[in-house]
């Protein structure tokens, strides 16, 4: 009888918070398959919520031209019969497209952001550290790999802006409903602990620019009295 299938997910970095989504992907899929979520990771700095366990592999977080070791490694541990890479970068869908190239087996791309957003290629002549090559995470990486997104055999993604660009299945992110309960909070202490005393709108994000901050401030300033 054969055994459970056999996943592999992969993070381009399991030092930051990009391991979140790719955890909660891993722990998912686990409910009904053997997974083993893989990624490079710093010697000094792991991601805080990224807890111990036997499914976790990690390499060494490394610049060219030692990060080709760190490569190797990842497509060996990337046996699994179905390869789920999260975000277009070199340490996760590269190692993805190589590994399948190897043993024959699919490749799901999973985009959870429009990370090509995050340096505009508009930028890169007034900031040529965007554009070292050493780097592996180097917006030129991701840009071309974000134009290889018709290499995966199917891709997911985390919200419909996303399935209007690169198609595929929206998979929402995985949040805490238990710990994001409205009701679970005193509205009118919490407003006093931290000072609102009018109408307030909350960011909880990460404030980059592609993610619409300035159209909030200007509608935030519309509304009279808000902060």
């Amino acid at each position: 009888m054969p055994g459970p299938m056999r996943v592999t997910v992969l993070s381009h970095d399991l030092s930051t918070n990009a391991g979140r989504r790719t955890h909660r992907l891993a722990g998912a899929l686990g409910t009904f398959a053997e997974v083993k979520l893989i990624g490079p990771a710093s010697r000094s700095h792991r991601w805080v919520d990224l807890p111990n366990e036997p499914g976790i592999f990690t390499v060494r977080k490394r610049r060219w031209p030692d990060f080709h070791a760190s490569f190797a490694e990842l497509v060996e541990a990337a046996d699994g019969d179905v390869l789920i890479p999260v975000k277009p970068h070199l340490a996760s869908f590269a190692v993805a497209l190589v590994a399948s190239e190897l043993r024959g087996v699919p490749v799901i791309l999973d985009i959870d952001d429009l990370d090509v957003a995050l340096s505009p290629r508009s930028g890169w002549a007034s900031d040529p550290a965007t554009t070292d090559l050493s780097r592996p995470k180097s917006p030129l990486f991701v840009s071309l790999l974000t134009r290889a997104t018709g290499a995966a055999d199917a891709v997911t993604v985390c919200c419909h802006a996303l399935r209007r660009r690169f198609g595929g299945t929206v998979i929402p992110q995985p949040v805490d409903t238990e710990l994001f309960e409205p009701s679970r909070v005193d509205r009118e202490r919490a407003r006093r602990e931290f000072g609102f005393d009018g109408p307030t709108v909350l960011f909880p994000g990460v404030p980059r620019p592609h993610k619409g901050l300035e159209l909030l401030a200007d509608a935030v300033a519309r509304i009279p009295g808000a902060r």
